[in-house]
């Protein structure tokens, strides 16, 4: 689901280009603007638009299917229990689960698409400190951040030159989820 707040308030909240911004109407709907970003291939405004313009859990939802989509998860290991620890996160948003996806990005080495969609859900919510310190809060917008990061780096990490085309689809992806459609599997 789309965040609340028109098109320009959700824009305020990501670093867009210079161009993307003079496209910015608050009559034009989130999908609209993605749309008209992904026209004029303003691609990573549109990634970092889309990221910001989500829900959370979808958010996070997305990068893991990014990450999914990219990651050879038979020699990659680390990655994929880094995917499967944010899914889980998704599903069941326990602090328990949030504080694994940190241990998993650090395991899978993080800078990959696997590692960073597991740290835009432990950016999501609780608290960046150990659970026996004072809390420390993360940024409202870490975790669009981390989701827009696995977006584009999933994108490029191989065969760099398909990258707008593969943006294109994790676009449709995305919105496809932001309309409540691909979610994920309800926690039993």
């Amino acid at each position: 689901m789309y965040r609340k707040g028109s098109t320009g308030a959700i824009a305020g909240c990501c670093d867009l280009s210079e161009e993307a911004e003079r496209l910015i109407r608050n009559e034009i709907t989130p999908k609209a603007y993605v749309e008209l970003l992904s026209e004029r291939n303003l691609l990573q405004d549109a990634v970092r638009f889309l990221s910001a313009a989500l829900g959370k859990r979808e958010a996070v939802w997305w990068a893991c299917f990014c990450a999914r989509v990219v990651t050879d998860l038979k020699l990659h290991g680390v990655q994929a229990d880094a995917i499967v620890a944010a899914e889980r996160w998704v599903v069941a948003g326990t602090e328990e689960n949030r504080r694994a996806t940190m241990a998993a990005a650090e395991a899978a080495k993080i800078g990959n698409a696997a590692s960073l969609a597991a740290m835009a859900a432990f950016f999501s919510e609780g608290s960046l400190a150990p659970p026996d310190v004072n809390p420390v809060p993360p940024a409202e917008d870490l975790t669009a951040k981390m989701a827009a990061n696995a977006v584009w780096i999933g994108a490029v990490s191989s065969e760099p030159q398909k990258a707008p085309e593969k943006i294109r689809r994790f676009l449709t992806m995305g919105i496809e989820i932001a309309e409540g459609r691909n979610l994920w599997p309800i926690a039993a």
